[in-house]
């Protein structure tokens, strides 16, 4: 109960403007419950504002305290490569958070999985159906880690009743399109295209949804293969692909993981499975496969509004205004990438073709 007082207080104090004070509450509270998260992360907060190296200093501290079985090895990393990005260390971010998913790596985090095994993005593709006149209206929103796809999802859920975020959440639908391997099962002709869509048809129930009613999906990974089955079988799909610079995609990927926790053994391998999971979209989008727009939220990524209109805009309706802090805690702007041009160089020359692509300039 005194934790929690203390907590109240220290977050009065923040809202008062009084930062000294609520300084001062916190160190208090950490020193009586050392391992408080949220102490530590507003404290980590407040020292940042005022002098980024100290916060190193102190998140350092957090990571070496914590030692190698910490309950939460990924969020104390997370903090000390912010930190460092502040103090403006490249080299100690990237270190920061690469050690971080290497501990996930090799703890195989609970709810982790491996990343997904890309099929060839330019395989010849079934035959487009005909949508039926009567068909429901059918989206897809899709987006590789750090695209900004929960950006998305987030303006749409519980706005949009068509709309499903459960494939993220406890009780993810047990259909085919919940597979991450599911592009490679298509391919190899391990499941039949038709009965993927039938079972995804018949799960719709169970998720709240009339097998004849609108629905927006959010898969959890795109393959192109998955058009083997949409293209003859859901025609009137249209793919909602949230897009950002691959480069910022991968330094967010780092920096704060992703909706779906994959992992990551290093920032090169990394970098190397986006940039082929991207080939994807770019072949999409080159050879027009499937009704699709490509929401490039480079420039919004952190604005509610701005991410509602796009999708308005490409849904071709109105969305209510979002609320300011819909997003929480906020991803790097476009282009902070180049501050790490030097720190990730590896992992940028593998990205940029299919950055240059993707319009995004080479440099």
């Amino acid at each position: 109960r005194v934790r929690a007082q203390h907590f109240h207080q220290a977050s009065q104090q923040l809202a008062a403007g009084d930062s000294a004070a609520a300084e001062a509450t916190l160190r208090r509270l950490l020193e009586l419950a050392p391992g408080h998260a949220g102490a530590q992360g507003r404290l980590l907060d407040l020292l940042a504002a005022r002098d980024p190296a100290e916060a190193v200093a102190f998140a350092r501290g957090l990571v070496e305290a914590a030692g190698p079985d910490a309950a939460r090895p990924w969020v104390l990393h997370r903090w000390l490569g912010r930190a460092c990005d502040l103090a403006g260390d490249r080299e100690g971010a990237v270190q920061a958070w690469a050690d971080g998913h290497a501990r996930v790596q090799a703890g195989q985090e609970q709810g982790s999985q491996p990343l997904p095994t890309p099929t060839e993005a330019a395989a010849p593709r079934a035959q487009a159906g005909t949508p039926a006149a009567d068909a429901p209206a059918l989206g897809l929103l899709v987006g590789l880690p750090g695209s900004g796809a929960a950006n998305v999802a987030r303006v749409l859920d519980g706005v949009v009743p068509a709309f499903r975020a459960d494939r993220f959440g406890p009780r993810p639908p047990a259909d085919p399109m919940q597979r991450l391997d599911l592009g490679a099962a298509l391919a190899a002709g391990e499941l039949d295209p038709a009965e993927a869509v039938a079972q995804w048809r018949q799960a719709l129930p169970a998720r709240g949804l009339a097998a004849n009613s609108p629905v927006i999906d959010w898969l959890p990974h795109w393959d192109n293969a998955l058009l083997d089955a949409i293209r003859p079988h859901l025609p009137q799909a249209l793919l909602l692909v949230a897009l950002r610079d691959p480069r910022d995609m991968l330094l967010d990927w780092l920096a704060n993981g992703s909706q779906l926790p994959l992992r990551m053994a290093s920032p090169a391998e990394g970098a190397r499975w986006l940039a082929a999971a991207l080939e994807h979209v770019a072949v999409l989008a080159e050879q027009d496969l499937q009704p699709h727009v490509l929401l490039r939220l480079d420039d919004c990524i952190n604005s509610p509004a701005e991410v509602a209109a796009k999708v308005s805009a490409a849904l071709g309706i109105q969305l209510p205004a979002p609320p300011a802090g819909l997003f929480g805690a906020s991803s790097y702007p476009a282009g902070h990438w180049r501050g790490y041009a030097d720190a990730l160089a590896e992992a940028f020359a593998a990205l940029s073709p299919v950055a240059v692509r993707l319009g995004y300039p080479q440099h």
